[in-house]
């Protein structure tokens, strides 16, 4: 839900996503509000009462399907730079201030010398504030240091500075493939369910060790233990015991212990013990023995739920078309706001405002001046409905030297004067 108009996902649902997935809340939010910038979540308008300055409305967040589906075809690492990018430059209102100190922050990490760093955060904030200020605020670098470290651009141990893959996403997106593929390759998975593994294992081994074990450790080595839970829902999310059991092997550099297994096994046994599937169908007859004849339909594909009653995942006109070639005609009952594909409300805004301002255009105004804001508008429509766009990322991300002074030279020297 929308609290106080904030664009940020409720705290009832950080803490419940973030349980659910084995994250800290802080991470949560963070990612909430990056998807909020992104789109992938809209405003929707639940309820509204009273009337005038007296009016209430109550929103909540859902998911855009045709954005959604879009970025579920995207590559992992796709996402993780249009997150990083809706952070850098975001496109929601984040605060004058806090988005003036992100872009500090990346100059001067940038600007270091690889294998460098601050010694901390503190230290970070502290020259920010003395050699920027007034714009430079150390509450605000400290708070963009947090999320830098959350998304992984910035070191989580050792001298503050970036990661590898921080640097190279931030300097030329295009480039992380070339950073992925450098790095270690192997590790120690051992028996008692612990992987020790190298500073400098590849990225992309990183991220899939994330999914099915915590770190508990990430000193010289990273100590990773295999989670039951993590590897349950790995599975749920389409992971098998045998795809699990394979990168294990190719990874470790020991055999793997028949614990190993076992546990990967029991683990992804769990996850199809209960299924939650939704029906976009719902039959409902009057005559138990239609719903017999009805089920027997196989491109209905319907499932009984009782002896009136049957579901199937199969959309309503689909389902109704193959029941008439039976010659039934039973009763239907269709979410009908389940059938119709949700609309960006930024959209259908772009859009209408499109459509006024060519039909002030063509009304017989000659002006050249109505005609040109008419293109625009239909240009920014357009752009706002282009969904391969919208999760396009162009770098480089960082401001250069010279860019962010001119954006906050001329601040600094109202400010001085």
């Amino acid at each position: 839900m929308l609290k106080n108009g904030d664009a940020r996902v409720a705290k009832t649902q950080v803490r419940a996503t973030a349980k659910s997935i084995g994250s800290d809340e802080t991470t949560v939010d963070l990612i909430g509000r990056l998807v909020i910038g992104v789109g992938l979540l809209l405003p929707n308008v639940v309820a509204a009462s009273g009337r005038g300055r007296n009016r209430r409305v109550e929103q909540s967040w859902m998911a855009d399907p045709t954005l959604v589906t879009a970025w579920q075809q995207t590559a992992a690492l796709d996402r993780w730079l249009r997150l990083l990018a809706e952070w850098c430059r975001p496109s929601m209102e984040v605060g004058e201030q806090l988005l003036e100190n992100r872009a500090l922050v990346i100059w001067e990490l940038g600007a270091l010398e690889p294998a460098t760093g601050f010694a901390d955060a503190d230290e970070l904030a502290t020259w920010i504030a003395h050699r920027h200020g007034p714009v430079g605020h150390q509450d605000a670098v400290r708070e963009c240091i947090a999320d830098l470290r959350a998304i992984g651009v910035v070191t989580a141990d050792g001298p503050l500075g970036l990661t590898r893959l921080g640097r190279a996403a931030l300097d030329d997106p295009a480039s992380i493939g070339d950073v992925i593929g450098a790095g270690a390759t192997a590790a120690i998975v051992q028996a008692d369910l612990t992987i020790i593994a190298p500073p400098d294992l590849r990225h992309d081994f990183t991220l899939r060790l994330g999914t099915i074990a915590d770190i508990e450790s990430d000193s010289a080595a990273i100590v990773y233990r295999l989670s039951p839970e993590r590897i349950t829902r790995a599975v749920q999310a389409g992971d098998t015991a045998a795809d699990i059991v394979e990168f294990l092997a190719e990874l470790s550099s020991v055999p793997l212990t028949d614990t190993v297994e076992r546990l990967v096994t029991d683990a992804a046994g769990r996850a199809g013990r209960v299924r939650v599937v939704a029906a976009t169908t719902v039959v409902i007859v009057t005559d138990p023995a239609d719903l017999k004849t009805a089920c027997s339909v196989k491109s209905a594909k319907l499932t009984a739920v009782s002896d009136t009653v049957a579901v199937s995942d199969v959309a309503a006109n689909k389902v109704t078309a193959a029941l008439e070639k039976k010659g039934l005609a039973p009763h239907v009952v269709v979410d009908s706001a389940a059938d119709r594909p949700r609309r960006s409300s930024e959209s259908e805004a772009a859009e209408a405002l499109a459509r006024a301002a060519a039909m002030r255009a063509s009304t017989g105004s000659t002006s050249a001046y109505m005609k040109r804001h008419a293109d625009q508008i239909e240009q920014e429509a357009r752009a706002r409905t282009d969904v391969a766009k919208r999760l396009q990322v162009n770098g480089p991300l960082a401001l250069t030297p010279g860019g962010a002074a001119e954006q906050f030279g001329s601040k600094r020297s109202e400010n001085a004067t």
